[in-house]
């Protein structure tokens, strides 16, 4: 079993991709707000501006680029399915079928399959390659979602899941400093961005919320440092 220890930002070219995505973004918010919000969808070039890299400014996304050739791929992807249905929109679960879409799987630069991908703020945020047990796999995207799900803009005021009730609106952060523990986690930098919660949390030292992105921060940092379990 492989840990989820891999980051990938220095590895995946998403820039141009991205900036197209910011350019339109302005012109699809000014359009009709699209109110029932699917949990999973799948992945592919037309889709992968607005459902991966727009959406995930809002909340993370998670991508799996698998295969149905593999047992770990088609495991994983049930997994997700089912954690995104629960989730109630705090994250999103994008699949990419690398055989129909090989195309797409290029784009992030994946080495192996199936490799998944922590997607937020329009950038790779972390990953792993390999299956994982479903616990894991929960306790995983919980950390992502802990340490930069409330410092992202938050999906449109009356989303709702399909089949689900609207959610409540996100209120944006205020401090300054949240946006710079965003960038070092964007950065892969996670104890740069530890550094930043344990000085908010020396001026607020009961702010749960904060705690929580720290937390989440360390073990981030905890599986980038693990060595690869190929077993």
């Amino acid at each position: 079993m492989t840990s989820p220890n891999r980051f990938v930002s220095g590895a995946i070219d998403l820039g141009e991709v991205k900036a197209r995505a910011e350019s339109r973004q302005k012109a699809h918010e000014e359009g009709p707000a699209s109110k029932v919000i699917p949990t999973s969808f799948d992945v592919t070039m037309e889709n992968l501006e607005n459902d991966v890299l727009r959406r995930s400014t809002q909340v993370p996304v998670i991508v799996l680029i698998g295969t149905s050739r593999s047992p770990d791929s088609e495991q994983l992807k049930a997994d997700l399915t089912t954690l995104a249905a629960g989730a109630g929109l705090s994250f999103l679960f994008g699949y990419i079928d690398a055989d129909t879409h090989p195309d797409v799987a290029q784009v992030f630069g994946v080495q192996g399959l199936p490799t998944t991908i922590a997607v937020a703020a329009g950038r790779p945020l972390a990953d792993f390659q390999g299956g994982q047990p479903a616990e894991a796999l929960g306790q995983w995207i919980s950390s992502v979602i802990q340490a930069v799900g409330s410092q992202l803009g938050g999906l449109p005021e009356g989303a709702v899941p399909a089949g689900g009730e609207p959610q409540a609106p996100v209120e944006e952060p205020q401090d300054p400093r949240l946006d710079a523990a965003t960038e070092a986690l964007n950065n892969s930098d996670f104890d740069g961005a530890v550094t930043i919660y344990e000085q908010m949390l020396a001026e607020d030292p009961k702010n749960a919320e904060i705690k929580q992105a720290r937390d989440a921060a360390v073990l981030l940092g905890r599986m980038g440092s693990l060595p690869d379990d190929t077993d």
